[in-house]
């Protein structure tokens, strides 16, 4: 809500210039406020775009861009690849998950910064934190899956619960 602010401070700013008194500008970014609640909700846009963005990329790619694994031998052969699909025992509860090649990353989440975008991914539970000093939201393939152990980022689509479906 510190765009807000800002605006505010540039409304009293140009008091001179608009020819409004104080309690007027509070009035209008008060209004604005509201409208920006009413049609956004209090949660950050930004936030809202990363996770938007990222799980739809997710989508949009899993078939085409990704390797299965366990490797599946009848799936066509993969052009420009992202990474790895790891698609779980059917008898298993365990969601399915992708590792992401740095650079397929970048694509994920073009157009928001990286720091910001981890951050946001892994407090909605969609990015897995790294543990190793220096790599905070990286982790390294694991050796079953391709013995180079390249660092990658270890992403989850977006599930949501029955209840958030139901409110909707």
């Amino acid at each position: 809500m510190s765009r807000f602010a800002i605006l505010e401070t540039t409304l009293k700013l140009s008091l001179d210039f608009t020819k409004w008194d104080v309690v007027e500008c509070e009035n209008a970014i008060t209004k604005a406020f509201n409208e920006w609640v009413n049609i956004f909700g209090y949660h950050s846009r930004e936030e809202l775009q990363i996770i938007e963005q990222v799980n739809g990329w997710l989508l949009a790619n899993a078939e085409g861009r990704f390797i299965r694994y366990p490797i599946d031998p009848t799936q066509r052969e993969v052009n420009n690849i992202a990474g790895y699909r790891v698609i779980p025992d059917s008898k298993s509860d365990e969601q399915e998950y992708f590792y992401l090649y740095p650079m397929a990353f970048d694509e994920a989440i073009k157009g928001h910064p990286k720091k910001q975008a981890c951050q946001i991914l892994t407090e909605k539970g969609m990015l897995k934190r790294g543990k190793e000093k220096g790599y905070e939201f990286t982790i390294k393939l694991p050796r079953q899956i391709k013995g180079e152990r390249t660092r990658c980022y270890l992403l989850y689509t977006l599930v949501e619960s029955e209840d958030e479906e139901e409110n909707t």
